[in-house]
């Protein structure tokens, strides 16, 4: 039995523009393999084909983009750990982009405000972990008004 479904049905009107975000090049590229692509420095291009009419872009993260801020970033307190202040419990986690994986968090953020991309499809590794790492890469990048797709349905 396959939970594969045609995404298509997710249509409304026309002719989606795709974004497909992976976890890594590696998985990129794989999931790019199967359609007529051009590969650029920080993405790949997927032209016309009958799964993407109006064809579709490939960004990827390098594992995790995103990480939790360091306790001084809640409490300057917190900057120098001590027995007596843990736990060190925030009251909200914030995130900041990883150092050294600014470039790759940026030509994600470009693609996804870009006005010619209609849906969003995750295709991380098919874990929590996975999904994860490009939701908090969404929510960094400041995707409101996006429905996400999961990657099980490329």
């Amino acid at each position: 039995m396959s939970f594969r479904r045609d995404i298509s049905d997710d249509c409304e009107s026309g002719d989606p523009m795709r974004l497909i975000i992976a976890e890594k090049p590696s998985q990129a590229q794989k999931l790019a393999a199967p359609y007529p692509s051009k590969k650029r420095k920080d993405e790949i291009e997927i032209s016309s084909c009958a799964r993407f009419p109006e064809g579709a872009i490939v960004v990827w993260a390098v594992g995790h983009l995103c990480e939790l801020q360091e306790p001084s970033h809640y409490k300057p307190e917190w900057k120098s750990w001590k027995y007596e202040s843990l736990p060190i419990v925030p009251d909200r986690f914030d995130y900041r982009i990883s150092k050294g994986k600014s470039k790759p968090f940026q030509t994600i953020k470009k693609w996804l405000h870009d006005r010619s991309i209609t849906d969003i499809i995750i295709a991380s590794d098919a874990e929590r972990e996975g999904e994860a790492i490009v939701r908090l890469i969404l929510r960094l990048a400041g995707n409101k008004n996006r429905c996400p797709a999961f990657g099980s349905r490329v």
